[in-house]
Parts: structure tokens; C-alpha cells; sequence
């Protein structure tokens, strides 16, 4: 009976199965009554983008979401996904992450790109990639 929205977010995800699921009657009409929404959705790098809901309105193209893109196509750094040290953060110029983005809803801010980063690693300064190997 979820009643959530989402925005300009990015899931890249190296599963055969993965989506967005509105599962049960209740999560549906939340989704269909304005309850909840979902919006500048990028979901890539899955072999079969499950999208179950209102299929119809989820893929409407004012939406502007993704599912089922490669992830090869959004213009990340190699590096995007490594498992140790700091990962390549920024869309690299040209991605699509970096236009598209919806507005945001009040008391909320909105961004012009799609994701946790625009042309700015606002991680500097204080995010520890090695905590394992760090005194504090």
C-alpha cells in the first residue's frame, strides 16, 4: 500500500530481472490516483526492464523515464562501479543523465540532471571511499 513518489533518479543494475514493480491493488491505485508518482526514472543495465503498474502512464514520454536502456548508452565513467576506492561519480559530457530531469514538487529542490550528480562531485571534502584503511 506504498504511497511513494520518486524522481530523477538512477538505478544501474547488472540483473537479468529488475524494474519497478506497483504490486497490489492498493500500491496501483496510488500510483493511478496521484498518490504517489514516478518521474525522470533512468533504470539501465537490466536484460528485461519489469515494469508492472500502469504500464501505459508510467512509460508516458512526459514522464521522461528510461527502463530497460543499456547502460553503455548513459555516458558514465569507466569507473562508475568499482568496488574499492572512490568511483568515477560524474556523467561524463553529453550523457543524457545530465538533461531531462522533471520538477521537482514543492519544498523539494530541483536539479536539471537526472541521478545523484550533475557536472559536480559534491562528495569532496568529506565522503570516505576507504574507511577500512583510515584513522580517525
Amino acid at each position: 500500500n506504498t504511497a511513494v513518489s520518486i524522481y530523477n533518479s538512477l538505478v544501474v543494475a547488472p540483473f537479468n530481472k529488475g524494474g519497478l514493480e506497483l504490486e497490489g491493488t492498493a500500491t496501483q491505485g496510488n500510483f493511478t490516483g496521484g498518490k504517489s508518482d514516478f518521474k525522470g526514472l533512468v533504470l539501465a543495465g537490466m536484460t528485461k526492464a519489469i515494469v508492472t503498474g500502469d504500464e501505459t502512464k508510467l512509460k508516458d514520454e512526459t514522464r521522461f523515464n528510461m527502463f530497460g536502456v543499456d547502460a553503455s548508452t548513459l555516458g558514465l565513467p569507466s569507473n562508475y562501479n568499482i568496488a574499492t576506492g572512490k568511483p568515477g561519480l560524474l556523467p561524463m559530457s553529453g550523457s543524457p543523465l545530465l538533461m531531462g530531469a522533471v520538477a521537482a514538487p514543492t519544498g523539494f529542490e530541483s536539479t536539471t540532471y537526472k541521478g545523484a550528480f550533475g557536472t559536480t562531485d559534491w562528495t569532496d571534502g568529506w565522503a570516505n571511499f576507504d574507511p577500512q584503511n583510515a584513522d580517525y
